[in-house]
């Protein structure tokens, strides 16, 4: 762990040590990588006093200036969602069943309930891609608590058995079928609980992976990892 942190704490001092005076009272900062960048977890970075980056300020990482600007424009609509998706722990799949996850997605499930808010809630084996693609049509909030691939950048879901109607070939969600088929409510936040999904392909617009499937698709932010197994 300690060098694990002392890489944070070096990172810190080559990247936002420079300017740390530049951003001294912001409440929020938007990051921009450039390549490589976009590996960094900017959020944990360790500043000289101790404290990570998330504790002073709030964290927005965005694969693109132009995807920045869409996502601001989307953030302008009425913040209350009209329906929420919950996915807990889809299984059974090649990955195995998670561990904590179903318990995850119930947990958030009772507290959206208990302010009113309706929930979709698709868990195990009824956490399938096209009950689950139906479900984020208009959504104005999803939470997936599952495995993610760490070669696809995709979500984990359910695959279908041979005398299931399903694509068993394709059983998880792409980030092309995300910003093709996958119509959010305007404004919506997407929480992705899962291994590598703040991954993709970096290119000269930024890192395309499943979190910029989910901006291109209307959402205003997403909620990623860098990190899994």
């Amino acid at each position: 762990m300690l060098r694990e942190e002392n890489a944070l704490r070096e990172i810190y001092q080559v990247l936002l040590q420079p300017i740390e005076k530049f951003v001294v009272g912001a409440k929020e900062l938007l990051i921009v990588p450039h390549k490589e960048l976009f590996e960094v977890p900017w959020a944990a970075l360790i500043d000289a006093g101790g404290r990570y980056l998330i504790e002073r300020h709030v964290i927005r990482v965005s694969p693109s200036l132009r995807v920045a600007r869409q996502a601001a424009e989307n953030k302008d609509c009425d913040p209350t969602p009209r329906h929420v998706l919950v996915v807990g722990n889809p299984w059974p799949n090649c990955e195995g069943a998670l561990e904590g996850a179903e318990k995850q997605a119930n947990s958030v499930a009772c507290k959206l309930i208990k302010v009113k808010l309706e929930v979709r809630i698709l868990v195990a084996q009824n956490a399938t891609k096209t009950p689950m693609k139906n479900a984020l049509q208009s959504a104005g909030w999803a939470h997936f608590a599952c495995h993610g691939n760490k070669i696809t950048d995709c979500p984990v879901l359910v695959e279908p058995a041979d005398h299931d109607n399903g694509d068993i070939s394709n059983p998880n969600l792409s980030m092309i079928e995300v910003q093709d088929g996958v119509l959010l409510r305007r404004g919506a936040t997407v929480v992705l609980s899962a291994c590598n999904t703040g991954r993709g392909k970096i290119k000269a617009e930024g890192v395309v992976g499943l979190s910029r499937g989910f901006l291109r698709a209307r959402a205003a932010a997403t909620l990623v990892t860098l990190w899994g197994k």
